[in-house]
């Protein structure tokens, strides 16, 4: 953990300005939980965890893992569900 001693957490609002991020368990747990106790984020892969020790014990096994890649796709497709045998009946649609 004292690797990032001298980095900051940014957000990128619109292209244009940069937000500091001075707590990423209140920027990301309302995300991940409804519960409303502190987790605590590795920074690399944004895996939340219940104790610093947990989050300890992650960051050696991530530090031997890649970088996760997250592919989109291109700007125009258009994607369509075909499994409706899969999807579940509901009551309300709002």
């Amino acid at each position: 953990m004292d690797r990032r001693e001298h980095e900051v957490n940014l957000l990128l609002l619109e292209d244009k300005h940069y937000v500091l991020i001075n707590n990423m368990s209140r920027l990301l747990t309302s995300q991940k939980t409804k519960h409303t106790e502190k987790r605590h984020f590795c920074l690399r892969c944004l895996n939340s965890f219940t104790t610093k020790e947990v989050l300890k014990n992650h960051n050696e096994y991530c530090q031997k893992n890649g970088v996760v890649n997250v592919s989109l796709p291109k700007k125009g497709t258009i994607l369509e569900f075909g499994h409706f045998s899969r999807s579940k009946k509901v009551p309300i649609v709002v």
